[in-house]
């Protein structure tokens, strides 16, 4: 019999209450005799946390630990409450999981700020945590994966999520442009392949920011290599911007391309390290300063 992928979903949404119950029973089971808050240590130096009941379709499927106005939540037991056939293998060398369901595969590095889910790339700004071997990550971003929207009930102190509407993210080969994935890539890796990845990224939302701004070129490849008032990005006189990025800088790439942002409306940045740039400093308005870079707008 051939099921088809919309009737699979169907199939799959109509047994969940089934499936989460015993998910959650199992989870409770694996918890620490001194329960979630004991192994949530782990999260920082000082932090203060609160231990958030989360709720698919009303039943509890998970705790989430909730620390600097972020919840996070244990991958392999959210995974596991949506599709308890979800097959989960860790890469000790690498710090790395790759997670399949039916219809979504979701790869991380827990050294890493991001992950891929069907070969898009969700950015975590207060990144990936570990606790004694449990990978947490922020819940609202890891929605995205799944297509849901996480509810906040302030009362009950608790988190919901309604999967009746839940559609998996759509694949990246058929959402990214590949000549924008090319360019702002090579763009990023020649001007900030050795800064951070929030710092990648603030190079990239400058270049977006500059195709969305009606005084600059409409495409990424044009502001790249504009050059009407002067050469713009020094990489591409230089050749630098023809050079392979690294795994990061086409990650940053991506995650720019989803909408992440961390550097607000800058269509400038420089390093005060190797150029003086008088003129951005006297004339422009200070955003952020990552790594090396200082960003205006």
């Amino acid at each position: 019999m051939i099921v088809h992928k919309t009737e699979s979903m169907s199939i799959m949404k109509s047994n969940l209450k089934k499936r989460i119950v015993s998910v959650f029973l199992a989870c409770v089971c694996l918890m620490p005799a001194g329960g979630l808050q004991t192994a949530a240590v782990g999260i920082g130096e000082g932090d203060r946390y609160t231990v958030i009941p989360v709720l698919a379709d009303g039943v509890r499927i998970t705790y989430g630990l909730k620390a600097h106005n972020t919840t996070y939540v244990p991958i392999r037991e959210f995974c596991k409450a949506v599709d308890p056939g979800a097959r989960v293998h860790w890469n000790e060398e690498t710090e790395s999981a790759t997670i399949k369901l039916d219809g979504l595969v979701i790869k991380l590095c827990i050294k890493n700020k991001y992950l891929t889910a069907n070969g898009r790339y969700i950015y975590f700004e207060s990144g990936i945590i570990n606790i004694a071997g449990t990978t947490y990550v922020p819940i609202r971003e890891l929605c995205r994966a799944f297509g849901l929207d996480p509810v906040w009930n302030a009362e009950n102190k608790t988190i919901s999520i309604n999967t009746e509407k839940m559609q998996f993210i759509a694949p990246g080969d058929g959402y990214y442009d590949e000549s924008d994935l090319y360019w702002l890539s090579r763009l990023i890796y020649s001007e900030a392949g050795n800064q951070p990845i929030d710092g990648k990224i603030g190079v990239g939302n400058v270049v977006l920011n500059r195709v969305a701004d009606p005084s600059c070129p409409d495409t990424i490849y044009d502001v790249i290599f504009d050059s009407r008032y002067g050469v713009q990005f020094y990489v591409a006189e230089t050749g630098a911007v023809y050079e392979e990025p690294n795994e990061e800088s086409e990650a940053a790439a991506g995650i720019c391309l989803e909408g992440y942002n961390t550097v607000g409306d800058s269509i400038y940045f420089f390093n005060p390290g190797i150029s003086a740039s008088n003129w951005i400093t006297a004339n422009r308005t200070y955003i952020a300063g990552i790594g090396d870079h200082l960003f205006y707008y």
